[in-house]
Formats: C-alpha cells, structure tokens, sequence
C-alpha cells in the first residue's frame, strides 16, 4: 500500500482561503470569481479521475494532476493540491494508482464542498 494515501491523512488540511483573500486583500470580488471558477471546472473531475484509472489512462491522468495540483495550489485547496501531488509521484513510479486516485477524489469532493459554503455565505 501507499502508507498515509490509503486513509484519511493527517496533512489533508480542510480548504482555506485566507492566503487568497490575504494576496487580494482589495479585490473580493475577484476572490469569490477564482473560487467559483475553480468549483465549476472541477465539479466533474472526481468521476472523470475515476474513469482515466478504470481505463488505463496513465497519461492523462497524470496531467490531469498536475493541472489540479497547481490551481488548487493557486486557491488554497491544500489537500487536494497534496493528494494530487501523490498521485503524480505514484505514476511516476509506475504504481498502481488505485488508492491514490481514491485519496485524491475524496480531497477535491471535501474542497469542493468547503469553496461551495464559503460562497454561500453565512447562513
């Protein structure tokens, strides 16, 4: 097995946007666009990791880690942005991505539910 990949690890940190916000301090507006940006495109990406993995895809499934690690980076979805960095190392490795994927699926669903409160307000 992977170690920390196959449960719930401790450096999974929940979503935090106060380093975005932080950067743009005058510009919450623009802040709330990144995030929905980011939810809206992603939305869709833990079934279609699911579906590279089931289909052998090892190279589009490895870019589509790294397009994941760097815009979750860019957000302040730190677990997602780990998890999607395992996974890179696990393919380079030429491993069995299985619960690698499973790591990082569950990691974007929990960033993505923690950006979808943030923009919902208080409430």
């Amino acid at each position: 097995t992977l170690g920390p990949v196959a449960s719930e690890p401790a450096w999974l940190a929940p979503f935090d946007s106060r380093p975005l916000r932080g950067l743009m301090r005058h510009k919450p507006e623009l802040v709330g666009r990144l995030l929905r940006t980011f939810a809206d495109r992603e939305r869709e990406t833990p079934e279609r990791l699911g579906q590279l993995q089931a289909a052998g895809e090892q190279l589009r499934l490895r870019d589509l880690a790294h397009d994941l690690r760097g815009s979750a980076g860019t957000i302040g979805a730190a677990a997602t942005q780990a998890a999607a960095d395992v996974l890179q190392e696990v393919l380079q490795r030429r491993a069995d991505p299985a619960e690698a994927v499973a790591a990082l699926q569950r990691a974007l669903r929990a960033d993505l539910a923690a950006i979808e409160r943030e923009l919902a307000g208080p409430g």
